[in-house]
């Protein structure tokens, strides 16, 4: 398989062009962002951890859903994956 990243060089390249943001870098922003969380619903239904205020999207579904949203032009969208 010549030319394949590995999971680790996919990482690398994706956290250079993708910001990642800690919750508190989240809580100083105004307005407020609006949080996806992205994880498909089988680790969503398992994981002890909601994001408060954050509306659940499988990736499947991310773009019907994303009129049904109503979000304001000035405002952020962060995407929460695991």
């Amino acid at each position: 398989m010549v030319g394949m990243k590995t999971r680790s060089e996919l990482l690398k390249a994706a956290r250079s062009q993708v910001p990642e943001v800690t919750p508190a870098d989240l809580n100083r922003q105004s307005p407020k962002p609006v949080i996806l969380d992205v994880r498909d619903a089988k680790t969503y239904e398992r994981s002890p951890v909601r994001i408060p205020n954050s509306h659940h999207v499988t990736p499947q579904s991310l773009e019907a859903t994303r009129p049904d949203l109503d979000i304001a032009p000035d405002r952020t969208l962060v995407a929460y994956c695991t």
